[in-house]
């Protein structure tokens, strides 16, 4: 079942293609699309790879505007829903925009932070953190 996360939204103040497209090159990048996609898509995907369009690009036109998860492999789709929806990407996106105002710089400064998001969603959480769960239920 495909979920739609976000949509494309047009308009200065509600513009968000280039927001979601730095995290849907990442996604790609990093090769947590599904394996379908990839075939179908291999042109596309390549391009971006390659940086030859950007992740904007790549959202309007592959993804037909439309951010869900039916490009997404399993993995992929478990940590959008992770860092995406619970607005961490957000929170992310916005600080590094506050400073940042160069395109390029501003992409790469936020793939940093969802790399190192990504790398922390994959840690096994440790022991203290398993009892401070149980204990939060009580």
């Amino acid at each position: 079942m495909n979920k739609s996360y976000e949509t494309i939204q047009f308009g200065d103040a509600t513009a968000n293609a280039d927001r979601l497209g730095i995290i849907i090159a990442w996604l790609v990048s990093h090769q947590l699309t599904e394996a379908n996609f990839e075939q179908e898509n291999a042109l596309a995907i390549s391009r971006l790879r390659l940086e030859d369009i950007t992740g904007a690009e790549f959202f309007t036109t592959a993804l037909h505007g439309d951010f869900g998860s039916a490009f997404l492999n399993q993995r992929g789709q478990d940590f959008v829903e992770d860092y995406f929806l619970s607005g961490s990407y957000d929170h992310d996106y916005n600080h590094v925009r506050l400073y940042t105002a160069d395109e390029r710089l501003l992409c790469n400064q936020v793939s940093q932070k969802i790399s190192k998001a990504y790398r922390k969603y994959l840690e096994p959480p440790s022991i203290r953190q398993k009892i401070a769960k149980v204990l939060r239920f009580r």
